[in-house]
């Protein structure tokens, strides 16, 4: 998302967070990228509160990892994942799902940019 044009202070930090939130990778077995995710929201709020003010709600609907994921759901049904097979299976469809959710959240900020 670069330009030749001059970009204003705050297009210049939403580009970067973007280019951070672009970068997060699913992390290595056991590590969830949905703690990535949000770490990164967390960051991001800030800047889109003072430059992108009007677009702050729906930031944070996007950016609302609000289901429980599926480890832990394991974990409170049944107070262990079982078997080892059974936790990474559910941390694989919990990336999966995190993922989805990072492009999202990329085109949302994409759009954010193309505004100004």
């Amino acid at each position: 998302m670069s330009s030749n044009r001059s970009q204003s202070p705050s297009h210049k930090r939403l580009s970067a967070l973007r280019e951070e939130l672009a970068k997060i990778q699913s992390p290595s077995y056991p590590d969830e990228l949905s703690d990535l995710i949000k770490e990164w929201a967390m960051r991001a709020i800030p800047t889109i509160k003072q430059d992108y003010a009007d677009h702050l709600d729906e930031f944070q609907k996007i950016t609302d990892m609000g289901y429980a994921s599926q480890l832990q759901m394991d974990k409170i049904a049944y107070g262990t994942y079982g078997s080892e097979q059974n936790f990474r299976a559910s941390w694989e469809e919990d990336n999966k799902n995190a993922m989805k959710k990072q492009r999202i959240i990329l085109s949302f900020v994409d759009g954010l940019l193309l505004l100004g």
